[in-house]
């Protein structure tokens, strides 16, 4: 009896062993990729380091000088980075930012590739670049001053990059010179006051200067581009573009059966939302994330918010400081419940690197995510978009593996990533 419990025991350890050895080697030997696979690779690569090609300089450095200027905001200590830090790759790693005063209500995302994208903020209610970076300037929860304040500051310190750029404009009316802060939204009544004061004429003259503003400070942002990340130069090749690949820019087999796993449509679904060279498709999706604002707004939160915004901004599509065709807005879906609690499906490139994650900013590590994703359920009626992966503990790090692949330094020069000293 002893010695039959002898020889079992020694066939469990060989059968432990075994197959031991076999997920050893299934997780140490690299898969191969199928035809339809590298296809889509091929797709997710970045051909080359964004360049300037394409960029007004002398409007982007205007831009930049807009971007880190503190003193465009009322207590003249709020830029533009104070919140999307260069060093943090354009996101500022806390889960709400904080003015000392004011919290904001909803997470800063990174600005890499954000140029790329048919609408802004988390729920799409602005629908261009320059339309976005106007917002902040006048939200009392970031920098909270007001368009006036701006128009004169910018026309009085960058007056000569102004003119070069946008050309002359006649003098401020007397009335408007007197005037110190005015503007149409936010909080401050006697601002709205002093705004509704003033003659169209120089209403529409401090709008056209404001929106210049814009147009400055997003030809700035659109040299914020991802640079070439080891997924990159892996997928580069495979497709032998690049036949002299050194071996520490080469995938782990963790790491490659992290990125099978993203690929796989019917298994983990990611690239159905996280697609192209910037792995985001930038449409709206419900995952079911909350926060304690979206719960007073009492479901009229996300997309479906944010779409009906957008088509009442002053400084939209419609408005005509730029001329662009405005189809996107005109026929973009306005109502639905797949709109409801849905959110712009944010980038992948450098996600590694830009926690924490998520609109509402609480999930801290992509650990947290990944577990997220892996149990998401819906609560109650609530639409939700997306499905628990229900992946096995080693399969999730893998997919975590594969996305510390996607970081790269930033495709910009150095000079664009600090302050101009004066």
């Amino acid at each position: 009896m002893n010695r039959t419990k002898i020889y079992l025991t020694i066939f469990m350890v060989f059968i432990i062993f075994f197959v031991f050895c076999v997920m050893e080697f299934r997780i140490e030997s690299s898969p191969t990729w199928s035809e339809d696979e590298l296809r889509i690779l091929n797709t997710l690569a970045l051909d080359r380091n964004a360049n300037e090609n394409g960029i007004n300089t002398k409007l982007a450095k205007l831009g930049k000088e807009l971007f880190f200027d503190a003193t465009l905001s009322e207590n003249h200590d709020i830029s533009c980075a104070t919140c999307h830090q260069p060093t943090r790759f354009f996101s500022d790693g806390k889960m709400l930012s904080s003015t000392g005063e004011h919290t904001a209500k909803i997470h800063t995302p990174t600005l890499i590739g954000a140029s790329s994208s048919q609408w802004f903020f988390w729920d799409g209610r602005k629908d261009s670049l320059w339309s976005q970076a106007l917002e902040p300037l006048e939200n009392h929860t970031e920098h909270g001053t007001n368009r006036l304040a701006v128009v004169k500051h910018v026309t009085t310190r960058y007056k000569a990059q102004y003119y070069t750029l946008f050309g002359t404009f006649s003098e401020f009316s007397m009335e408007l010179q007197k005037t110190a802060n005015a503007t149409p939204m936010g909080e401050n009544t006697k601002w709205q006051k002093n705004w509704y004061l003033l003659t169209e004429k120089d209403r529409k003259k401090i709008n056209r200067i404001f929106a210049n503003t814009g147009l400055a400070i997003a030809e700035y942002q659109k040299l914020i581009q991802p640079g070439l990340s080891r997924f990159d130069k892996y997928v580069h090749s495979l497709s032998n573009r690049e036949h002299n690949i050194k071996q520490k820019e080469q995938l782990t087999a963790e790491e490659i059966y992290g990125l099978k796993l993203f690929l796989d449509s019917e298994k983990t679904t990611c690239i159905n939302c996280h697609n192209g060279p910037l792995f985001s498709n930038f449409d709206f999706q419900a995952t079911g994330i909350r926060t304690v604002f979206d719960k007073k707004r009492r479901g009229r939160i996300g997309r479906i918010a944010g779409i009906n915004t957008a088509l009442k901004d002053e400084f939209n599509c419609f408005s005509g400081y730029v001329e662009k065709n405005c189809d996107e807005l005109r026929y973009a879906k306005k109502e639905g419940s797949e709109l409801i609690g849905a959110f712009k499906v944010p980038t992948l490139r450098n996600v590694a690197d830009t926690a924490p994650y998520m609109h509402s900013g609480d999930l801290s590590s992509l650990d947290e995510v990944l577990t997220y994703y892996n149990k998401a359920k819906t609560i109650g009626n609530e639409h939700i978009d997306i499905q628990p992966l229900r992946l096995r503990p080693h399969e999730l790090k893998q997919l975590k593996a594969f996305l510390t692949t996607l970081s790269a330094p930033l495709a910009m020069q150095d000079h664009w990533l600090t302050p101009t000293k004066l």
